[in-house]
């Protein structure tokens, strides 16, 4: 009976160290690095898709024109598992879309970012969809599952594919 103080303790101490730290506010200054050029992921959608439990923080990137994701020195920018995509349309007008993602990224430790291009000429947008993790970050070694909404937003009329990392995704008419 004396030991239970003891044994709560060790796990209140257990808890706060594998809890994340805090960011301060000088870490918010954006740096940026080239994309990197990794082999396609390959979608493959899985009907009845469990729901993960947890949900990591989604930080959605300013629109580039140079192709970059903003990152510190520190920060690593990996590959995350996709394992299924789906179109949503919001019934709206002029219509607006979304993309469902659920994956795993590389560790708990990791958090997902994503960057949405602009239309090219051929109506296919482009969006690429990473891991941000920290080079300094000790952290258990097992992926960690992720549900995602990517606001794609509304498009004129034309008939649009959607590329992720490389694999094309979804098609629908604008407008």
């Amino acid at each position: 009976m004396k030991q239970i103080p003891f044994i709560l303790l060790a796990l209140a101490l257990l808890a706060a160290a594998c809890a994340p730290a805090e960011k301060s506010a000088k870490d918010d200054s954006p740096q940026s690095v080239l994309l990197p050029t990794e082999a396609p992921i390959a979608l493959q959608p899985t009907a009845n898709a469990p729901m993960p439990d947890r949900y990591p923080v989604v930080i959605p990137l300013p629109q580039k024109t140079d192709n970059t994701i903003p990152r510190r020195a520190d920060q690593t920018l990996d590959a995350v598992y996709l394992d299924s995509v789906n179109l949503l349309a919001m019934e709206s007008f002029p219509p607006q879309f979304s993309l469902e993602v659920m994956g795993n990224l590389p560790t708990p430790c990791h958090q997902l970012v994503y960057e949405v291009h602009p239309p090219d000429e051929a109506n296919k947008i482009v969006v690429d969809v990473n891991a941000l993790g920290s080079v300094n970050a000790m952290c258990t070694e097992v992926l960690q599952p992720f549900s995602a909404v990517i606001p794609l937003g509304s498009f004129p009329e034309g008939h649009y594919t959607v590329w992720i990392n490389g694999a094309q995704a979804a098609e629908f008419d604008g407008r």
